[in-house]
């Protein structure tokens, strides 16, 4: 893979820099290899000091001994379930509800999770890069996933955010949302604020609107103080139900994605969560989801929508040639995949079938209660016939009498 050649040349440098450090949560394969290209390059390289830290492949939660040791490694656990849980102890852990060993408590919750494996597998996975990174005094911790401005003013950038954010308690330098939220974001939100010093759109901050769903999407280029990492890991470690939930009429527990518990656990603790003005960290265009698949053409549009909003092009960002196909594609044809349109012919398709089978099932609900009533109709008949008699036996006595 090679950088983008539409970049601008690089500029000479007029002073020595510390270069910024940058900690990749990967599964290694062709993803690793190209954020190691793609921090290669002659506008980014010497600014960035790259290091990778392993994700948590979905796969290991399958069974007890996976979820478990995994869950220690994240320091959801406090107490090795090797010599605890899965010895067949109980353990000292117990958090809000003294009744409930925690350890157990996640076991019977967490075993049952199916597709949502792959998100507690990114929970994991980020807990263990907040820990690595807070320790060993990293500037931002990316995903694999992610695709960088091919410009010197990068680092620049993202220098700014962190000098003009040094009390964060969590600053994202990329970030995505639905596209009515970015364009309330941009025109409305942070026109109030000093570069690089605008909140984390919460609830509180939509005084002229209303937000369409979690406002902003995306851990894929952020950094977290200690004091985040604290409150965030005391959070999780003494509620369960901060980590996996399930609704009354759910079947399976589902996992609070970490995108949504970092911004939330900051802001209760007090801290500030700051996004950037200027991201310079992007979703790869239709690069495969790990855990959103179908979403993957949505994440694109959006992205257009910020690109155009911040006046940068996808040609601005460091690309895979196969990258710099798929854009051609789009702009050529105004859709992300072939399949764009045939999809939403099937959801379509779909809506109405569900349609007719909401339809069915009421007609079906009808039917049965006809039948219920239907005893109910022949008792009251027989009873109504029995009556009648009666009353014509009478009738006939009392005649009779008379004559």
């Amino acid at each position: 893979m090679t950088p983008s050649s539409s970049s601008p040349p690089p500029s000479p440098r007029t002073h020595a820099r510390t270069p910024l450090k940058v900690l990749c949560i990967t599964l290694g394969g062709s993803r690793r290899s190209q954020i190691e290209s793609m921090f290669s390059s002659p506008n980014l390289k010497g600014d960035f000091d790259l290091h990778f830290i392993d994700g948590v492949p979905s796969r290991s939660l399958r069974n007890k001994p996976g979820l478990m040791s995994h869950a220690y490694k994240a320091k959801l656990l406090v107490e090795d379930p090797e010599k605890t849980f899965l010895a067949g102890k109980k353990t000292f852990q117990r958090g809000l509800w003294p009744d409930l060993d925690y350890a157990e408590e996640l076991w019977r919750k967490g075993r049952s999770i199916n597709r949502e494996r792959s998100v507690l597998a990114c929970l994991f996975a980020h807990l263990n890069a907040m820990a690595y990174a807070v320790e060993n005094g990293f500037d931002v911790i990316i995903e694999d996933n992610v695709r960088v401005r091919d410009s010197r003013e990068t680092y620049d950038i993202m220098r700014g955010l962190i000098d003009d954010s040094k009390n964060a308690g969590v600053r994202y330098f990329g970030y995505l949302g639905p596209r009515d939220n970015l364009e309330w974001l941009y025109l409305k939100h942070m026109p109030k604020y000093e570069k690089n010093k605008t909140p984390f759109p919460f609830n509180e901050h939509y005084t002229d609107g209303v937000m369409r769903g979690t406002s902003l999407w995306g851990a894929y280029a952020y950094m977290v103080s200690e004091k985040a990492l604290d409150e965030i890991m005391a959070k999780l470690q003494n509620d369960i139900g901060a980590v996996m939930w399930k609704g009354k009429r759910m079947k399976t527990y589902r996992i609070k994605p970490i995108d949504k518990q970092m911004p939330r656990t900051a802001r209760d603790a007090g801290l500030d969560v700051r996004v950037g003005n200027n991201p310079v960290f992007f979703r790869a265009p239709m690069l495969t989801s790990k855990i959103h698949t179908k979403f993957d053409a949505e994440f694109c549009k959006s992205t257009q929508v910020q690109l155009d909003f911040i006046g940068v092009k996808w040609e601005d960002l460091w690309l895979t040639e196969e990258e710099k196909e798929t854009v051609e594609k789009y702009r050529a044809t105004g859709k992300w995949t072939d399949d764009e349109n045939r999809d939403a012919g099937k959801r379509d398709e779909r809506e109405e079938e569900e349609k007719d089978e909401i339809l069915r099932s009421k007609i079906e609900v009808e039917k049965k209660v006809v039948k219920q009533q239907q005893p109910s109709v022949a008792v009251a008949l027989s009873v109504a016939g029995v009556i009648g008699g009666l009353v014509l036996y009478m009738f006939i006595k009392n005649r009779y009498r008379r004559a």
